[in-house]
């Protein structure tokens, strides 16, 4: 799942700025301290960082067991965003052309669903 991750992360963000993005919430009267997993990223925050791969590969991982839930990556702009989670990730580009581009260069990564979902 990392690899998968940060190979599209690197063909979304390679020479660019990118936000990460974090969001916990709560019932609790207090915030809860930050877990040590999730100390460098302070939930609720936004962090923005020059791309490269492996930077989140922490960050990826907790939203990979579901430890982590609201994760984004995004770029300086917001136009294009990385959501991973337990099972898979989001991508979502500014044009339907890119976004075709990126499923098909990674149509074996798909669901054998027709919607690829």
């Amino acid at each position: 799942m990392l690899h998968r991750y940060n190979t599209v992360l690197d063909e979304l963000f390679h020479g660019q700025d990118v936000r990460i993005v974090t969001a916990d919430w709560s019932d609790a009267s207090e915030p809860p301290a930050p877990s040590a997993q999730h100390a460098l990223w302070n939930p609720g925050a936004r962090h923005r960082k020059p791309w490269r791969s492996g930077l989140v590969d922490d960050l990826l991982r907790a939203a990979a067991d579901y430890a982590a839930v609201g994760v984004m990556i995004a770029s300086s702009s917001f136009d294009r965003i990385h959501h991973p989670y337990d099972s898979g990730a989001d991508v979502l580009l500014p044009t339907i052309g890119e976004r075709d581009t990126i499923k098909h260069s990674h149509a074996d990564w798909l669901s054998e669903h027709p919607s690829g979902y």
